[in-house]
């Protein structure tokens, strides 16, 4: 389990399996850590100060059952870093597909090879 402790922040970002969600984050105060979990509340809401959100401890996920996941990082970076090198990704996978309708077959084979020997 990560180093969490009660009163520390962590930041948590809530994503959807139906659909994408927009990059997101909010924070969150510890309030009670135990050996396989830890529960915070979200620090900007009132209402939410009595409805604490339990953690697991290894996954820093959090699932509700329906549909909706929550998940910590210890820092905004670490979640931005992640958000930024997804992006990069999808843009990379774009411009290759875009490209692929523009090769001759002996361009494609050598891109088969390269990715199949990987």
């Amino acid at each position: 389990m990560n180093k969490i402790e009660v009163g520390q922040t962590v930041y948590v970002s809530m994503n959807s399996m139906f659909r994408k969600t927009e990059p997101n984050l909010s924070e969150y105060e510890v309030v009670k850590v135990s050996s396989t979990s830890f529960y915070a509340f979200k620090k900007d809401s009132k209402r939410s100060r009595y409805i604490e959100t339990r953690f697991n401890g290894k996954t820093m996920t959090h699932e509700d059952g329906m549909g909706f996941q929550k998940k910590a990082y210890l820092t905004e970076k670490e979640y931005w870093d992640l958000i930024e090198v997804k992006k990069v990704k999808e843009e990379l996978k774009k411009t290759i597909e875009d490209s692929l309708n523009d090769l001759d077959v002996d361009k494609l084979r050598k891109i088969s090879e390269l990715i199949k020997s990987r």
